[in-house]
């Protein structure tokens, strides 16, 4: 008896026929990711959503994988994101359902879900209809999510000054790759910037860093007329 017929007690042609369909919808959403289709926030909701039922139905099976982890690795050299962000999208998404439902996990996005999830990490507890409304609201980011998600576990935020200042766009993996590197970089050049930094502290840090040399190198080729300010 092979390892389909010992882990079914249903047919066989079903259970391989059911994997292979959740293979290809996997596949789609992974080239509709490489494309920036839909957007990035609901595609990768949806891609945790296709390998929790692989992993639930053990899917990777009749697709030739002798576990999940190989699947997931098969699944990361696609699209070049790490095994711990593709856990968590499966992670994120199975703590929320069915409480936060499939269409309300992409309306609210993978962002957006990874902060509601702490509710469930930390408390057992599944995130209260309030805060799923207020992660519902498109015009909350991910920052404001966060933090009501740290007022409702009593848990102290930081305090800032200022505006929250919000950059958002999509890119190609060749683009974010390309990101990326500017990033790393940034955070390693003297002095460097610590790591047990919060995150926001970094980013802020990161973006003065890129702007500043920026500025440095090109504002004075710039009339003051041709600077807008807003």
């Amino acid at each position: 008896m092979d390892a389909i017929d010992d882990f079914l007690g249903t047919s066989k042609d079903l259970f391989t026929k059911n994997a292979q369909q959740v293979a290809g919808e996997i596949d789609a959403l992974l080239s509709a990711v490489k494309a920036g289709e839909l957007g990035l926030a609901t595609n990768y909701v949806r891609l945790g959503n296709q390998l929790l039922k692989v992993r639930s139905n053990k899917y990777w099976i009749p697709l030739g994988f002798s576990n999940f982890g190989k699947y997931i690795e098969s699944v990361k050299t696609q699209i070049h994101i790490g095994r711990t962000q593709l856990y968590l999208y499966v992670s994120t998404v199975e703590k929320l359902l069915p409480s936060v439902t499939e269409e309300q996990l992409s309306q609210i996005g993978i962002s957006k879900a990874v902060e509601l999830q702490r509710v469930v990490s930390q408390t057992g507890a599944q995130p209260t209809q309030e805060l799923i409304d207020f992660a519902l609201d498109p015009s909350h980011t991910r920052e404001n999510v966060k933090g009501e998600v740290y007022k409702h576990l009593n848990i102290p935020t930081p305090t800032e000054t200022g505006i929250y200042f919000e950059i958002g766009c999509y890119v190609s993996q060749e683009e974010r790759e390309e990101i990326q590197r500017g990033l790393d970089v940034a955070t390693k050049i003297d002095p460097v910037i610590p790591t047990d930094w919060p995150e926001n502290n970094r980013n802020k840090e990161i973006l003065l860093r890129l702007i500043r040399e920026f500025l440095g190198t090109y504002e004075s080729e710039v009339t003051p007329s041709e600077v807008t300010h807003e």
